[in-house]
């Protein structure tokens, strides 16, 4: 065995007893993406049972004959874990706020492409996820 993968399997052994479990997630939503709307998330673990989520999206782009679906959109989520974080069943609190103007498109049989929309968006919930069969 040449001096390299020694030295790779020491490397990958230090950092086998030096790992910690997951602390930070980034993550994308595809379905945004599918809509050209740019998005990032980043959830932070707080301690073993509290994660904070926070992500922004933004869609500044307009389409041919004056068609645009451009909004900012930013949510947070409070996550409490009832087993460990990021891993299970929890509980969260979500909020958001969204800008947004949309012309030219109908979405969800309630907004008529003859119209335009302009204005601001509030929500928020309380929740409890499980996982789904196939995360077992």
């Amino acid at each position: 065995m040449s001096m390299n993968r020694v030295y790779l399997v020491l490397i990958c052994l230090c950092c086998a007893f030096c790992a910690r479990s997951q602390v930070v997630a980034v993550k994308t939503n595809t379905l945004y993406d599918a809509t050209t709307t740019l998005n990032l998330g980043v959830e932070v673990a707080c301690n073993k049972h509290l994660s904070l989520d926070i992500s922004g999206n933004y869609n500044p782009w307009t389409f041919s004959d004056d068609k645009s679906i451009k909004h900012w959109l930013v949510q947070s989520e409070l996550r409490y874990w009832l087993h460990e974080r990021f891993n299970g069943h929890f509980f969260g609190v979500h909020a958001l706020y969204a800008d947004y103007d949309v012309a030219g498109k109908t979405l969800l049989n309630v907004m008529k492409s003859d119209y335009a929309y302009e204005g601001n968006a509030y929500g928020g919930c309380l929740l409890y996820t499980s996982p789904s069969p196939r995360d077992k």
